[in-house]
């Protein structure tokens, strides 16, 4: 399967990378989990929101962050959307990983 990015990757402590990618429907963005070390792609599901050109990691959670002014929160072992709401401002990249690596 080929991805076309909509933003950022991000790194998390389990080793894997994550990524959001355009949706087939171009409506909404999906997020994919990436295993370096194999090569293994992983579609975790739809981000229910389009231009995620932001994604951070707090708390267990990923941080989608939108050029349309919203934050989806989505969990990095399902791929469920946890939350969505509103933000001042418009995103155009946000990556951050608040984490203590071992």
């Amino acid at each position: 399967q080929a991805y076309e990015t909509s933003g950022d990757v991000v790194g998390l402590p389990d080793g894997n990378l994550y990524w959001t990618v355009r949706g087939a429907d171009r409506d909404n963005d999906g997020v994919v989990r990436i295993n370096p070390r194999t090569g293994n792609v992983t579609f975790l599901g739809d981000a229910r929101l389009g231009r995620i050109f932001g994604l951070g990691y707090a708390n267990d959670e990923l941080y989608g962050f939108s050029s349309t002014g919203f934050v989806v929160t989505i969990d990095p072992i399902t791929g469920n959307v946890l939350g969505q709401q509103a933000l001042d401002g418009r995103w155009f990249g946000a990556t951050t990983n608040p984490v203590l690596w071992d």
